[in-house]
């Protein structure tokens, strides 16, 4: 929503408008499903933020001409790249039989080519019938 007076510099406000969001995401269990913050705030990059929304969450509006058509595309274009990176990793999750810790944080985190040869989704990638056998397990 559209945040209004309050003091507070050096992205304080932003950090509380942060705060609160996080807040609620974790009260309700709002982050396995997609999401989007629409604000006339910056909560990604404004300076002293300590923890910002990431970008593929936020859409800043202009608080003179309230949400545009362009800000509610953007709005469906972040919620569409949060519904398939979801798919994709359920997708991949479903094909493993089981994942150690290791695998399971950097599946979840899109990192998984950090683990070189050791990555189960490269190995998927190569064989996806030797997953569902458990070769890569």
């Amino acid at each position: 929503g559209a945040s209004g007076g309050g003091g507070g510099g050096d992205g304080e406000r932003e950090q509380r408008k942060v705060d609160e969001i996080n807040a609620f995401l974790d009260s309700c269990g709002g982050r396995r499903l997609p999401w989007v913050c629409v604000d006339t705030m910056d909560l990604v990059g404004a300076e002293g933020l300590n923890n910002p929304l990431g970008s593929a969450f936020h859409v800043r509006v202009d608080p003179a001409r309230g949400i545009t058509s362009g800000d509610a595309q953007a709005v469906l274009g972040l919620l569409r790249t949060q519904l398939v990176r979801s798919a994709r990793r359920e997708a991949v999750q479903n094909l493993l039989p089981s994942l150690d810790r290791e695998k399971e944080v950097a599946l979840a985190m899109g990192t998984h080519y950090r683990l070189g040869e050791r990555s189960t989704v490269d190995a998927i990638r190569k064989d996806p019938r030797a997953a569902r056998r458990g070769a890569h397990a």
